[in-house]
């Protein structure tokens, strides 16, 4: 696994919209850069949780949204690189419907909200067989001026 870059402000703009809805799941884009020995995600896009019923422990992003996130990513030059959404009062540990509904290639982010309030942020890869969610242990933070 490549090293995963998180740009300064990403964990926040993410932990901000989850307590936003908490109790319910929140959800939204990652967008940065795919290449050579890093993943990079340099922005998110919030989007609405779609899911009609269960939206305690569930999360739905409908074509539509998709269409709008892969329209970002190329007016922006950005990569559409994966998904981020919370688990209220779970762990951030993804669950069998997160592994049924999972995009290939994509990264994800789970944030566990607890009481309102974002208590761990952990993110996830999807196995190359679609069995299981591998964690992302190679990580990096960097300031909003450093270009990496």
């Amino acid at each position: 696994m490549r090293e995963l870059v998180i740009k300064e402000g990403v964990l926040t703009s993410v932990a901000e919209h989850a307590a936003s809805t908490y109790p319910e799941e929140s959800c939204g884009f990652l967008f940065g850069y795919e290449g050579g020995k890093a993943i990079s995600v340099v922005t998110t896009m919030p989007v609405e949780n779609r899911r009609p019923d269960q939206r305690a422990k569930r999360y739905q992003i409908g074509p539509v949204q998709y269409l709008k996130g892969e329209q970002f990513a190329n007016e922006s030059g950005c990569d559409f690189i994966g998904i981020y959404h919370s688990h209220p009062d779970h762990s951030a540990v993804p669950s069998h419907y997160d592994l049924e509904w999972a995009v290939p290639g994509f990264i994800y982010l789970i944030v566990n909200v607890l009481h309102g309030s974002v208590r761990d942020a952990r993110w996830w890869k999807l196995s190359p067989d679609r069995s299981k969610f591998v964690e992302v242990k190679r990580i990096r933070e960097t300031l909003e001026e450093d270009s990496s």
